[in-house]
């Protein structure tokens, strides 16, 4: 049987690159989650890993919008219901131009995990 000593100071450096989010992996996660902005935009969960690293939805989706990944469009209709009083509707659509979209997400990886 073999014993390993670990100081303090590798087992702080174990800990971290335990935390550290690959590109691999930040690819994955904003994949998925642009793809439930697609199917429900209100709904959709943000993702943990995000939110542990101190990214939260808001400045996720703002970063996304800047960089020209997502497409946001939004429209209010007051349309007039049965009875004929005028409600308010709300509605968001997001579209993914494909255009260098890997590369757009490698600069929003390099934005938040690079600097």
């Amino acid at each position: 049987m073999t014993t390993i000593y670990v100081t303090e100071e590798q087992l702080a450096l174990i800990r971290e690159s335990k935390d550290e989010v690959t590109f691999y992996e930040f690819f994955n996660i904003t994949k998925k989650y642009i793809q439930g902005l697609l199917d429900d935009p209100i709904g959709t969960e943000f993702p943990d890993v995000l939110k542990k690293h101190g990214i939260n939805k808001s400045i996720f989706l703002n970063k996304m919008l800047e960089r020209g990944i997502i497409r946001k469009s939004e429209n209010i209709s007051e349309p007039n219901d049965a009875d004929g009083n005028m409600t308010s509707q709300h509605s968001v659509q997001y579209s993914v131009p494909r255009k260098d979209f890997e590369q757009k997400i490698h600069r929003l990886y390099s934005y938040f995990f690079e600097r």
